[in-house]
């Protein structure tokens, strides 16, 4: 297997073999060194070098052949961080020692990541707060008068920064802000409460 591994052969979460090195992919970069032959073409013709005819040709095949590179980049990218993602949360309640969990824990208790969970829980709150004022009935009015205390916690919790959270937390937060925002995912209010307080429990889990 090549030094630089291509994620997107891996077919489990499972820890690098032996003797294996992480190196995690650079989208953005490869794509902009795919396309530099390209360029160089497009420079050679700017400056007389090459006639129209032959830029166009050889500079139209090296940007198909870097668009390929570039996407083949940002498909592996992706796929890797999948396979962190599942492997963070394959080891829940535990420190997990993995180079692929140590690139992506950083990204995902990044301030960045929390701000946008922060808007995120800050739509639910503003849906849930319509809700009632729309009227339900007496049993979903009580869990979403839950819900809403439960995310306004859960809001404060990611807006302190001076407070660290767990990767494996803000997958959970995520996947639930997704689940709470789809309403042909999330199968009855009554059940959002008990799963914001996993929620927020969550973010104290071990990183």
């Amino acid at each position: 297997m090549p030094a630089d591994l291509r994620f997107a052969s891996l077919q489990s979460y499972e820890l690098l073999p032996a003797g294996e090195e992480l190196v995690v992919p650079q989208p953005l970069r490869t794509t902009l060194l795919a396309l530099t032959p390209a360029l160089a073409v497009a420079a050679l013709w700017a400056s007389g070098v090459a006639s129209a005819g032959v830029a166009t040709a050889a500079g139209g095949v090296l940007l198909v052949l870097g668009v390929i590179r570039g996407g083949y980049a940002w498909f592996d990218a992706r796929h890797c961080r999948v396979l962190a993602d599942r492997l963070l949360r394959a080891h829940a309640r535990s420190a997990v020692s993995s180079p692929l969990a140590d690139w992506r824990a950083p990204q995902l208790t990044s301030e960045r990541t929390r701000r946008r969970l922060v808007k995120r829980v800050q739509s639910l709150t503003r849906d849930a707060d319509l809700s009632l004022r729309a009227g339900s009935s007496p049993l979903d009015r009580h869990a979403t008068e839950q819900s809403l205390f439960q995310l306004r916690r859960l809001q404060l919790r990611l807006d302190d920064l001076s407070r660290p959270v767990s990767p494996y937390g803000v997958l959970v937060v995520r996947e639930l802000a997704d689940g709470a925002s789809n309403p042909f995912s999330w199968p009855s209010p009554a059940e959002l409460p008990d799963a914001l307080t996993e929620a927020l429990a969550a973010l104290d889990a071990p990183r």
